[in-house]
């Protein structure tokens, strides 16, 4: 009727729109609740924070991350950007930031903004893993890109520690990204999950299973590489069964070697997972010789995200 919608006008003008009101109190209730919960592996959700200084450049990056969250779990786009002039970083973040929220918009991705500014990337990576959360809710993955430039290697592997070993986060690592590489959808084909450690695999395989759940790649399918263990596969196909999740197990010889394997079985795949053992390496000649040597084995093959595992997702939860 002509005065309610008169009531409901007066409403928006005197207090604004009600609904942010009600919704922004139903969250304040839901969070203090959920605070009170028991944390329990079951209810694990993907909850991620996606570090890049070009968030143009990565978009990428952002598309494979709504993909794994599939609406299930919490995105954050964090921009770091270094800057010794400490007496513009609240006008260098508030204009940051609104770019960043035009960009969301523009490109209708379900994600959260944040711009952090500091002297240097090590500084700021530290501000981001102590404060970026609304307890209970803080990213369980740190998703950033694989570094391409020969000075970035250390400080990467570094960053990688910092994430796995100081802050008790995943880190998810796409290794041979391109800003071609982005998600599509497919009309079959498989994402394989190369099945080295039980943390690792359960995190990769929880992750390609809320790929596969998407429309686009429901006709994919899960294979997961074994490197020879009879015992190990009897135990996996118990634990998939129970999860109720269906992928192909492929168990390879005694004689296969991981790196030589990878290429030749995953050349076609559509996306590639694979367990990042040397992340915790500290001397830099042994990471240059284990960043060239991925980057060697990963040329002309399909995007292959390598993670490093808490062990908080589990599937036999």
């Amino acid at each position: 009727s002509l005065s309610g919608y008169i009531r409901y006008r007066n409403l928006k003008m005197s207090y604004g729109d009600a609904r942010r009101g009600f919704i922004y109190s139903r969250v304040r209730a839901m969070l203090l609740q959920l605070r009170t919960l028991p944390v329990h592996p079951k209810n694990w959700r993907p909850t991620i924070a996606i570090l890049t200084a070009q968030p143009e450049n990565r978009a990428n990056l952002v598309e494979y991350a709504m993909l794994f969250g599939q609406r299930r779990g919490i995105l954050c786009l964090v921009q770091i950007i270094e800057s010794r002039d400490r007496r513009r970083y609240g006008s260098l973040r508030s204009d940051r930031l609104r770019e960043l929220r035009d960009l969301i918009q523009e490109r209708n991705w379900e994600i959260f903004p944040t711009v952090v500014a500091a002297p240097d990337f090590d500084i700021a990576l530290q501000t981001v893993l102590q404060s970026i959360s609304l307890d209970p809710i803080k990213p369980n993955i740190i998703m950033l890109g694989w570094p391409r430039q020969k000075e970035r290697i250390a400080p990467f592997f570094q960053h990688v520690q910092t994430i796995v070993n100081d802050y008790r986060r995943n880190a998810l690592i796409l290794a041979n990204g391109s800003r071609n590489f982005s998600p599509r959808s497919f009309d079959g084909g498989t994402i394989d999950i190369w099945y080295q450690s039980q943390k690792g695999g359960s995190l990769m395989t929880i992750l390609a299973y809320l790929v596969q759940l998407d429309r686009g790649w429901r006709k994919s399918t899960l294979r997961i590489i074994l490197m020879d263990s009879k015992a190990e596969e009897a135990n996996l196909r118990r634990v998939l069964e129970q999860s109720r999740i269906d992928a192909e197990i492929v168990r390879l010889s005694a004689d296969a070697e991981f790196r030589t394997s990878l290429p030749r079985f995953s050349r076609n795949a559509e996306l590639v997972f694979a367990e990042f053992p040397e992340y915790a390496l500290k001397e830099d000649r042994f990471q240059m010789i284990v960043h060239r040597i991925i980057e060697r084995n990963l040329r002309d093959m399909p995007p292959k995200f390598v993670v490093v595992s808490t062990g908080e997702a589990y599937l036999l939860a």
